[in-house]
């Protein structure tokens, strides 16, 4: 898998669920595509445009996307790193917030299936606080509807009756998977608990005739989905204006 084939599934995972369709739209500025999200949280109105720059020096792209209007604390998310990259989106007004790196997993050679932890498949709208157990009210992973969709797939490790490990899988075409969601409680980590789900889920998506599993990783995460055989297909460093502070919307 390359690039190519990896980057128009990673926009559609913007848009993939209803609740992401609901708020999100697609507003591409020529050849920028862009998702904007529209929505209430705590009470206010939430605009945030994600601006997906590929190919583009930063000279040419910064006007294009000011011209645009875009929300006040937009994302550049900039396909791309090599040097003298940071400066020159530093000199239009922007700054790093967050690197991740875009990768790709065939899904022959799985490493086995870990015995020490037990991983459930979690699905039906009735389960839904078993998946949510580890958010805050206001940025919860999964609404009914995501439940009941059979595209999507949340998988949970357990301990004294409360979830403390979660990752979902989603069902982008017949060939390939998208890997989001992965979180362990902070007082449960480095115990095997996220490879543990994340082994099981490869395993399922194997089962059900995928070719490749992909995701975005974050720096923190990007050891575990090495160590898993996930291959880094493009490093995404994320500017926001420098007078800005921003936190992500996850895909």
């Amino acid at each position: 898998m390359d690039l190519d084939e990896i980057f128009p599934v990673w926009l559609q995972s913007f848009l993939f669920t209803e609740r992401q369709r609901e708020v999100g739209f697609r507003r591409d500025v020529e050849d920028v595509p862009c998702v904007r999200y529209d929505f209430e949280w705590q009470g206010q109105k939430v605009l945030s445009d994600n601006f997906f720059v590929r190919g583009r020096e930063p000279h040419t792209v910064a006007p294009l996307i000011r011209s645009s209007s875009p929300s006040p604390d937009h994302i550049l998310r900039v396909v791309e790193d090599r040097p003298g990259l940071q400066a020159a989106y530093e000199n239009l007004g922007y700054r790093v917030d967050f690197v991740e790196t875009l990768m790709a997993r065939p899904l022959i050679n799985l490493p086995p299936l870990a015995e020490r932890h037990e991983v459930m498949l979690v699905r039906g709208r009735e389960h839904i606080h078993l998946v949510n157990y580890i958010d805050s009210p206001d940025d919860i992973a999964a609404r009914p509807a995501d439940l009941d969709d059979s595209a999507i797939r949340f998988y949970i490790i357990r301990r004294d009756g409360h979830t403390v490990c979660r990752a979902r899988s989603a069902t982008m075409n017949e060939a390939i998977s998208w890997v989001s969601h992965v979180f362990t409680l902070e007082s449960q980590r480095r115990r095997g608990m996220a490879q543990a789900v994340m082994t099981r889920l490869l395993w399922d998506d194997a089962a059900a005739g995928h070719t490749f599993t992909t995701l975005l990783a974050t720096q923190e995460g990007y050891p575990l989905y090495q160590h898993l055989g996930y291959q880094d297909i493009a490093t995404v460093i994320n500017f926001v204006p420098s007078f800005v502070t921003t936190n992500a919307v996850e895909g």
